[in-house]
């Protein structure tokens, strides 16, 4: 191999990201076994895809505190590399499989939160300081809505199927990690701390969650029953949005607001258009929207 062959070689090598896990035992000199250890005991930071899709929440609030009453919500899929639990490699290790419901995601952690900060400088700057901590700290947990009619097709809870299981083929270590290991380098803070945290259940839901998941139902229920309807109207998220506040007092009376913003409803019907196979899911299913449909008529 020529030196210029070599150079190239070694130029393209820098821009790999990460790498599977026979790749990186191979490269540090270890086996695939005592890499999966390493990230079962919390010495080795292990990654994987989403192999279950669907949304997950962070529980931590546009303050940066932890909190359940109203995490940020993100779609994962297997195009996405998360951290697993050290507890989920262990599984791995034992009997070859996990489905994980929750992970780290540092990375996604800091954009769904930096892109609902208030404009306040002020704020953002300590904010920020906050969400940096908890990042690589906080668990991303799989959604369990408590909205069942309207949004368990939309937010599905991971199912135990086969096609859910994350295995030893899905596992990947970052190439920065691979170079820390072959170095022997200590490991950073968050991964230190990411050792010692055990996943928690969820703690009761505020009064304000449950409230506010009643308002999603009846935003949601109202806009389906409008798209079955008039459908000619409901093309795109903002005509479907911009139909149901223009009905808003027919359906809600001239004495009471819809029960979320026009800019929550306009999302969350983006997201269902953008995944035709549940928005036909969706019209399809007899849900409470038949029922407002049946009385708006009347």
């Amino acid at each position: 191999m020529t030196n210029i062959e070599k150079a190239g070689q070694a130029a393209w090598r820098e821009k790999l990201e990460y790498v599977r896990i026979a790749g990186a035992a191979e490269t540090i000199g270890c086996t695939v076994d005592e890499l999966l250890h390493l990230g079962a005991i919390g010495e080795a930071t292990v990654l994987a895809p989403v192999v279950a899709e669907g949304d997950y929440e962070w529980p931590v609030s546009e303050t940066g505190e932890k909190s359940w009453d109203n995490p940020f919500v993100e779609k994962f899929d297997r195009s996405d590399r998360v951290i697993l639990h050290r507890r989920d490699v262990a599984k791995i290790e034992a009997v070859g499989w996990v489905i994980p419901w929750l992970f780290f995601s540092p990375n996604v952690a800091r954009y769904v939160a930096k892109k609902s900060l208030s404009s306040n400088a002020g704020e953002q700057s300590n904010v920020i300081t906050l969400i940096e901590e908890r990042a690589g700290t906080v668990p991303w947990y799989a959604v369990e809505t408590g909205l069942e009619a309207l949004r368990d097709d939309l937010m599905p809870r991971i199912k135990d199927t086969k096609e859910n299981r994350t295995t030893v083929e899905h596992l990947f270590l970052s190439m920065a990690e691979v170079k820390r290991l072959k170095e022997n380098v200590p490991q950073d803070g968050a991964a230190e701390q990411r050792k010692d945290i055990l996943p928690q259940e969820k703690q009761p839901k505020h009064g304000n969650v449950l409230a506010n998941e009643a308002k999603a139902s009846e935003m949601l229920a109202a806009a389906m029953a409008l798209r079955l309807a008039y459908p000619e109207r409901c093309e795109d998220a903002t005509a479907w949005t911009d139909t149901l506040m223009d009905l808003s007092a027919l359906i809600w009376g001239t004495d009471r607001e819809p029960p979320r913003k026009d800019r929550w409803l306009k999302e969350q019907l983006s997201k269902i258009i953008q995944e035709s196979s549940k928005l036909k899911k969706w019209e399809s299913a007899e849900l409470n929207g038949r029922k407002i449909v049946k009385e708006f008529d009347d």
